[in-house]
């Protein structure tokens, strides 16, 4: 479990870290607008999510093992999280 403060201080929890695809997030509150931006070493964006009114995210990353970074848009806050995929 990594909690990470965000913009405006605001404390996202991503967990399990490593994973083997599904990730879930708990957001310090309901959020109207959340989106799950994950990208490649590179910096390539691989796969997009969006939820509504919500505090809590789940999805399922389908990407090959390696670190990633998952971008988080929240109404107005934002944090990035690093992720590790395995088998």
């Amino acid at each position: 479990n990594v909690g990470i403060k965000g913009i405006q201080n605001k404390e996202f929890a991503v967990y399990p870290n490593p994973t083997s695809g599904a990730i879930t997030m708990d957001l310090d509150q309901n959020y109207n607008h959340v989106k799950v931006q994950v990208l490649s070493i590179e910096g390539k964006l691989v796969e997009t999510f969006e939820f509504s009114a919500t505090n809590k995210l789940q999805f399922n990353m389908k990407q090959v093992k390696g670190l990633y970074t998952i971008l988080v848009f929240a109404d107005n806050n934002a944090s990035v999280f690093k992720v590790m995929k395995v088998d």
